[in-house]
């Protein structure tokens, strides 16, 4: 994996998580979600929310800014041009 293809990563595993969320199809086949998240992503769920939160905060950055995060860190730290008005 390359550094560009890690940077993406983050954002296609919440993309993922975030349409299993909406869809709750995966009440089928797990019951809850922390059990999905834990047998299809290998993650907690706290740490499945996480990534779910900075995929939100990159959408939002890129739709607003142009530009999104490079990695799921980096969201609090981009300065967005909307928030230095007034």
């Amino acid at each position: 994996m390359t550094a560009s293809n890690g940077r993406r990563a983050y954002r296609e595993v919440a993309a993922a998580l975030a349409a299993a969320r909406r869809s709750r199809a995966y009440r089928d086949s797990h019951g809850t979600f922390a059990l999905f998240v834990a047998d299809r992503f290998g993650l907690q769920k706290q740490r499945a929310y996480e990534l779910l939160q900075a995929g939100w905060v990159a959408d939002t950055l890129a739709e607003l800014t142009g530009t999104a995060p490079h990695c799921e860190y980096q969201g609090p730290l981009v300065r967005c041009p909307l928030w230095n008005e007034g």
